[in-house]
């Protein structure tokens, strides 16, 4: 719940922005929307919301500058989304592998977007609550990186007892 909360919070602050303000960072020559579907000026964009995480949810995350949220559902997919955006891009599911350092790492890719997230057992603050998660996250999908917290089904539902 409290993650959802946040994400809608964080959904309704970047719905605020005009389009004429809209910041597209750049990496190299790609830019921040050339990871993510066609449908950029989809008008109900504003209109989305994280949804409750399905059952088979394994890890739930996001971040901020610019918002976004990950939602990794065993044996089906990690699905991706910029609240700007507002159209989340599906990756097929792949088993992650566990580095040397406990990290755990999941790759995949859809058509000419590649995903990587790597989830670090350490307490992170999201910088925009007291909220404290367990897990630190780095998404990378191509060029652009982003980093964030994440939490499992299970620690949210200990929150909110």
């Amino acid at each position: 719940m409290r993650t959802f909360l946040f994400f809608a919070v964080m959904l309704c602050l970047s719905c605020n922005n005009s389009s004429e303000n809209k910041k597209t960072e750049k990496t190299d020559s790609s830019t921040i929307t050339d990871c993510l579907p066609d449908k950029l000026d989809n008008p109900s964009a504003k209109d989305t919301v994280v949804s409750k995480p399905a059952n088979d949810t394994v890890y739930t995350g996001g971040g901020n500058e610019p918002f976004w949220h990950i939602e990794v559902i065993k044996n089906k997919k990690i699905s991706f989304l910029l609240a700007d955006v507002g159209v989340p891009v599906d990756f097929p599911y792949k088993e992650p592998k566990t580095l040397f350092n406990k990290a755990i790492v999941y790759e995949t890719s859809t058509g000419d977007k590649k995903l990587r997230l790597e989830i670090r057992k350490k307490e992170c603050s999201d910088g925009m609550s007291n909220f404290v998660y367990p897990y630190s996250i780095f998404v990378s999908v191509n060029e652009m990186k982003y980093t964030g917290c994440a939490e499992t089904p299970a620690e949210q539902a200990k929150e909110q007892f």
